[in-house]
């Protein structure tokens, strides 16, 4: 019985092992292996961003949250593919420094920061004045 349990016991450790590895092996896959393959990959975000909303020019983007995190990396993405951007956040201090890193990755866009806590429904007459 406790020779059983042992291998039993392997086994569970191994697909336990499985799981939490194959997630990180398919990721640096994808990452690793397909990095020089453009065959492989669709357009890149920023170039379908172009394609579908900004082949007319200069357009205007609003990004809530977009002094950090997740809102940030997709005002930078905007900006490459060549929108103007409006960041709204709480922080002024945040958006200075994100609308800083943006000007300098991207120095054609303009960026223009609304301090809005979109909370309170009394701010929200104060973006379309930007």
């Amino acid at each position: 019985y406790n020779k059983e349990m042992g291998k039993l016991r392997k086994y569970i450790y191994l697909v336990g092992a499985y799981q939490l590895v194959n997630p990180f092996y398919q990721y640096a896959k994808f990452h690793l292996c397909n990095e020089h393959d453009e065959k492989s990959k669709g357009p890149l975000n920023y170039q379908r961003l172009t394609e579908t909303y900004n082949s007319s020019g200069k357009q205007w983007a609003i990004v809530t949250g977009g002094s950090e995190g997740i809102g940030k990396c997709f005002a930078k993405d905007l900006s490459r593919s060549g929108f103007n951007i409006l960041l709204v956040s709480r922080s002024i201090e945040k958006l200075e420094g994100a609308k800083k890193e943006i000007q300098d990755l991207y120095p054609s866009v303009e960026v223009r920061v609304a301090p809005i806590d979109l909370a309170s429904t009394t701010d929200l007459s104060d973006i379309t004045s930007q």
